[in-house]
């Protein structure tokens, strides 16, 4: 579930309810506690002291119509009409559920964002393996092995692997787990899920792997080796284009050495194909300064290229 569908259902329990619970919370909708405790905190950010916390780890509102009072008021926050309307702007049908005759102020917020935005995506991947993520979130919240077929070019039948976590990343869904079978990348390997064949959750039980889960939560691409260094790479920037990375973070790890118009642009990454995608939907724009490897690696797929066409 996402974080503004979280906030969203945890909305709803707190004007239908006498109190909400994090630990209650986190188990009804499969979260860690941390994650809905930073979800109470942005609400409170919006509700102020009309969200009070009556014991550890539960909260309640001052008045149970607050909420509801709250959109019927001709002048409501701007801050809470943002809030609404960045909801709206990415999934409108999150807000189908606070919709009805009370509610006037979500229908005019979804309307007008409707008649203002439209947001572009890639095509998003339809889960069509969508009856493995229940054994799946069981292998993973009891770190459970187990064997999968995974058809990528051919099926191969694989043993003993250790899910880490689902991940949906560029518009894809992915199983992370450990694996004896990609010794090259230490074991490491995300798994298409759609890709998946057959699913076996196994009774053995595996330890939490620390080092691979610090290296999902730090990953900047889906191409970032487990158990590489990184290595700089210096990027040159034509002014004509230089205003979007100064906006925009390509990689979380870019940082803006030089702005005189141009810019050189420096990024930490352990794998070429962390930047090549990025350097070739830019051409002719960017220019590798270093390394030279990589530089000398673009030109001869680039040439190659238009030998080809």
């Amino acid at each position: 579930m996402t974080q503004s569908k979280r906030i969203l259902t945890i909305l709803k329990e707190l004007t239908t309810n006498q109190k909400v619970c994090t630990k209650h919370l986190a188990l009804s909708l499969d979260e860690s506690e941390r994650n809905i405790q930073r979800d109470i905190k942005i609400i409170k950010e919006f509700l102020g002291d009309s969200l009070i916390q009556i014991e550890r780890g539960c909260y309640q509102l001052l008045s149970s119509s607050y909420i509801l009072d709250l959109f019927k008021e001709q002048n409501n926050s701007n801050e809470l009409k943002n809030f609404f309307e960045f909801l709206s702007l990415m999934d409108s049908k999150l807000l189908k559920f606070l919709e009805g005759d009370e509610f006037k102020f979500i229908k005019q917020i979804k309307k007008d964002t409707k008649e203002i935005y439209t947001v572009f995506e890639n095509p998003i991947e339809e889960l069509q393996k969508y009856h493995f993520l229940a054994d799946m979130k069981l292998a993973i919240k009891d770190r459970r092995y187990c064997d999968i077929i995974y058809n990528e070019k051919e099926p191969r039948d694989l043993k003993n692997i250790q899910p880490q976590k689902i991940i949906y990343a560029k518009n894809n869904w992915y199983l992370a787990a450990m694996t004896q079978n990609y010794k090259p990348n230490g074991g490491f390997k995300m798994f298409r899920i759609n890709f998946i064949d057959k699913f076996i959750l196994l009774p053995k039980t595996f330890h939490k792997n620390l080092q691979a889960q610090k290296h999902i939560q730090h990953m900047q691409s889906l191409f970032q080796n487990f158990d590489q260094p990184n290595y700089e790479v210096k990027i040159w920037v034509d002014k004509e284009v230089a205003r979007h990375f100064r906006v925009k973070k390509y990689l979380s790890s870019q940082k803006i050495e030089k702005d005189d118009g141009d810019l050189i642009l420096t990024y930490q990454i352990n794998d070429d194909m962390e930047i090549i995608p990025l350097i070739k939907t830019w051409i002719p724009y960017l220019k590798v300064i270093s390394p030279f490897s990589l530089k000398e690696k673009l030109h001869k797929e680039i040439k190659k290229y238009i030998s080809d066409i």
